[in-house]
């Protein structure tokens, strides 16, 4: 639809239909495990790494839109996520020394 105002502005208006479905596929990645992918607001998923950090290991939370939610620094292979309180798409980085060493989905309905 096209709405027209006093300005010669032109202003678009569109409708966008996200269906979620049972379960996530979260990015191939050997060292991170992520479950569980679809949970409802204000649940707690666990994210589980092949081995103890070693080096400076930080995992960040991450909207849909890139913002930052939420950091955590571990300090064991079994992790503890739970800042998701707003539907939508959420994507967990674990990063290594400032280096992406993997990247996984979480959907909140």
């Amino acid at each position: 639809d096209t709405i027209f105002t006093e300005s010669p502005c032109t202003s678009y208006h569109f409708n966008i239909t996200v269906k979620t479905t049972d379960a996530v596929d979260n990015i191939s990645v050997p060292s991170l495990h992520i479950y569980p992918t679809l949970i409802n607001k204000g649940q707690a998923v666990n994210l589980i790494l092949d081995a103890a950090p070693a080096g400076d290991v930080v995992v960040e939370i991450l909207d849909m839109v890139g913002q930052l939610v939420a950091t955590y620094r571990p300090t064991s292979s079994h992790v503890v996520l739970g800042d998701f309180h707003t539907a939508g798409m959420y994507f967990v980085r674990v990063l290594t020394d400032d280096t992406v060493s993997g990247v996984g989905r979480v959907v909140v309905k």
